[in-house]
């Protein structure tokens, strides 16, 4: 237990370095192999409201470098926009008790 502790503690550090550095291509091949499973318990959903997403999901839809059949995770903790996934496999995660504002098309994860 202490050891997957010191994984997730480990995990959660790069995934902050990376990002703080935008460096958008290592965390994507970082998080690419793991599962939603994998990634729902390694993060926590701090949100502030009025996330505009669709720029990111653009971005990773003209992205050369990001693998056209890769399906797309969305963290939010849904006082989020409607999203356009362009027809990609995708899948939401969001903090339990709370709802989409929008009917979701790909599966819905919940987590504590």
């Amino acid at each position: 237990m202490f050891e997957l502790q010191n994984e997730r503690t480990e995990l959660l550090e790069k995934i902050e370095e990376l990002f703080g550095r935008k460096r958008y291509a290592e965390l994507r091949d970082l998080l690419l192999p793991m599962e939603a499973a994998d990634i729902a318990g390694s993060v926590r959903v701090r949100g502030r409201g009025g996330t505009v997403l669709q720029p990111g999901v653009e971005l990773l839809e003209q992205a050369e470098d990001f693998p056209k059949e890769a399906p797309l995770l969305i963290i939010t903790d849904c006082q989020c926009d409607r999203l356009n996934l362009f027809g990609r496999d995708h899948a939401f995660l969001v903090p339990r008790g709370r709802s989409l504002p929008f009917p979701a098309k790909g599966p819905v994860f919940y987590l504590e």
